[in-house]
């Protein structure tokens, strides 16, 4: 809880300057506080590709909708399709767990202060639990986002916690809570390109060692008003987390 105080610390004067609308999400973690207008979508496809220290690959593929149903309510739903080929092993691929995506932006941008909006995800059990695709409960997570801007940079900061749900017969080992936190940095260098960075930091109630920490790079290119690509490298900072998540994906707006 000290490093979460000291994070806040930093993140707090960050938040004390100047404004301007402010986006971040793909090709980051780090949520942004902005929500689809209503009547408006956005769609996201994305491909991402890791290794184990065992040479294992991995990769999975996302597709997201989400859709602006009030002035500061969207709500979206995301599909991942995983393929899985460890060391030594054949090659599965299957449809993982789903995600619904709930935004409500609670606060708008103003000169004195960041806009700030909460964001509620509930991940069902859809994977196929015996191969490993799928987590065989349901898990539940609330966010509070901030965001701000000054000129060409704008700031998210990232604050929630997550609940996985209680499967019986399972040993002490089966932690259910977590705290994560994270930070990114998104500068503008014209109308169309942008580049970003982001610490994501992770903390699991009653689980032995640090807590997980890794950063991302990614950068954005609006080909137009809109559909935007990116790209990222995904960092570990901790040995408990993996060592490069590469991503790449998509984002039309209609």
């Amino acid at each position: 809880m000290q490093k979460i105080k000291l994070f806040l610390i930093v993140i707090i004067g960050v938040f004390l300057i100047n404004t301007m609308p402010a986006m971040a999400a793909r090709p980051l973690r780090t949520e942004d506080a902005w929500t689809i207008q209503p009547g408006h979508f956005a769609f996201e496809a994305s491909y991402m590709f890791w290794k184990d220290d065992n040479g294992g690959k991995y990769s999975e593929y996302r597709g997201t909708i989400q859709a602006g149903l009030m002035e500061k309510l969207d709500l979206g739903i995301e599909v991942p399709y995983r393929n899985v080929h460890p060391s030594g092993s054949d090659l599965q691929d299957d449809i993982a767990d789903g995600l619904i995506i709930a935004k409500w932006r609670l606060f708008n941008e103003t000169d004195e202060t960041p806009a700030f909006t909460l964001r509620f995800d509930y991940k069902p059990h859809n994977g196929d639990e015996k191969t490993g695709f799928g987590t065989g409960r349901n898990s539940y997570s609330l966010t509070g986002v901030m965001s701000r801007s000054n000129g060409p940079v704008a700031y998210h900061f990232n604050l929630g916690g997550a609940y996985r749900g209680f499967i019986e017969n399972l040993d002490e080992t089966d932690y259910r809570t977590a705290v994560f936190y994270s930070f990114a940095v998104e500068y503008y260098a014209s109308k169309e390109i942008s580049v970003e960075g982001e610490l994501l930091g992770e903390n699991i109630f009653g689980r032995d060692g640090p807590d997980t920490y890794t950063a991302a790079l990614g950068a954005k290119f609006a080909i137009n008003e809109g559909t935007v690509l990116d790209v990222s490298v995904l960092r570990a900072i901790t040995s408990n987390a993996p060592d490069n998540i590469y991503s790449a994906g998509i984002t039309i707006y209609f």
